[in-house]
């Protein structure tokens, strides 16, 4: 017999999230003292509206009046890389873009201006010429309120697992380490069985030092609360 999935959309960030309090709390804890997650679950177990409810609450503290540092996760969707690592640095800047233009995230600030590398004249300098444009667009924010920290939530991580998206990791992790405010905080890396398997095999020792959390059934009182919300006449 097949798992039904939870849902049949996606429903982060919106009234239909039902539960995974702890799940989030525990993500966004990792991502604050900047450790890096692997989110493992079953197919349509709630993966990607996880990572969307994660930046819904991020996105509800930023208010004008948010005192913080603001650490904005920015979601890249690794379906559309068609199985080329050489996109990855431009996939990254368009999600981390988006993230700056929505007013949400900025809490406010005032209009962001970004130019677009050139990737596709970049070629093979794709990383180095996305760390180029980091550094000079988060230059410009320094001294407003868009400035802030970002981390990376990448849905679809299996990806990582074939031997043609292999080679991105290594560029990537050497991005993180980077001492510097346009680099990301933190990495969180959404993924199925294949990655957890990947994970386990790997050799890799920043792979090793990911934290991990499973998604799995709603708890019993998360699916209680779901199925009252959902259908009201189940509590007459």
């Amino acid at each position: 017999m097949s798992a039904l999935p939870i849902c049949d959309r996606q429903v982060g960030g919106t009234s239909g999230f039902y539960g995974r309090t702890g799940e989030l709390r525990r993500v966004l804890n990792c991502i604050q003292r900047g450790q890096s997650v692997a989110l493992m679950g079953g197919p349509q177990v709630g993966k990607t509206s996880f990572l969307q409810e994660l930046r819904q609450n991020q996105y509800d503290l930023f208010t004008p009046l948010y005192q913080g540092i603001k650490t904005v996760p920015v979601i890249v969707d690794l379906s559309l890389l068609g199985g080329r690592a050489a996109l990855l640095p431009s996939l990254i800047w368009d999600a981390l873009s988006a993230a700056l233009l929505d007013t949400h995230a900025r809490g406010g600030a005032g209009a962001v201006e970004l130019k677009k590398p050139d990737f596709r004249r970049a070629g093979q300098h794709g990383w180095q010429e996305l760390e180029t444009s980091l550094a000079k667009t988060w230059a410009g924010l320094r001294g407003t309120e868009a400035w802030g920290h970002f981390a990376l939530m990448f849905d679809g991580s299996e990806v990582f697992a074939k031997a043609e998206c292999m080679e991105a990791l290594e560029p990537l992790f050497k991005l993180l380490k980077q001492s510097e405010d346009w680099a990301p905080v933190s990495l969180v890396f959404s993924g199925d069985r294949e990655f957890r398997e990947f994970i386990l095999d790997s050799k890799m020792p920043e792979l090793k030092k990911l934290q991990q959390q499973c998604l799995g059934a709603l708890k019993e009182d998360e699916a209680a609360m779901m199925v009252r919300e959902m259908l009201p006449e189940a509590n007459a």
